[in-house]
């Protein structure tokens, strides 16, 4: 079995030696096939001015759909506040509503 081991450790060894070395020289290959690249690509100093900002309106017509519009967050869960907040009441203000003892 040891010796069986031994076998199969110096063929896996000759296999990787052979793939480092496809490899070492397909690296060779690529690099003498592709031209470098420019570290800057030509005409980045010219770009376009850039467009105005959004008026007040625009923004204020967001910020008014994001916080309180039909498909804002306090309008998705509003049910879920109005659950808790009556929870909340009967279980600390419940005596409010019981009825008066009989007579």
């Amino acid at each position: 079995l040891y010796d069986k081991l031994g076998v199969a450790t110096k063929k896996k060894g000759a296999v990787v030696d052979k793939l480092r070395q496809a490899s070492h020289a397909n690296r060779q290959v690529a690099t003498r096939a592709a031209p470098p690249s420019p570290a800057v690509k030509a005409g980045f100093l010219n770009k376009a001015k850039q467009e105005p900002g959004p008026s007040r309106l625009q923004i204020w017509t967001e910020r008014f759909n994001r916080y309180l519009g039909p498909e804002s967050f306090l309008r998705k869960v509003k049910n879920y506040f109005i659950f808790v907040g009556v929870v909340g009441f009967f279980h600390f203000k419940g005596h409010v509503l019981a009825l008066p003892p009989p007579v």
